[in-house]
């Protein structure tokens, strides 16, 4: 989808407790912002780390 405002609405409608954001940037985001993509990895790793105690 080109439009992400549509994108967000839509996955906000079929997937129950999505964690999604629009960033601005191309197909490289990881290359153009790779400090803030590499916090939302983290966290989002740590708060699904099966491991006792995170």
């Amino acid at each position: 989808m080109t439009d992400a405002a549509a994108a967000l609405k839509r996955a906000r409608a079929h997937v129950p407790d999505i964690r999604i954001e629009a960033w601005d940037g191309t197909h490289s985001l990881p290359f153009e912002q790779p400090e803030r993509i590499s916090a939302q990895l983290i966290a989002f790793i740590d708060a699904h780390d099966p491991a006792p105690g995170g």
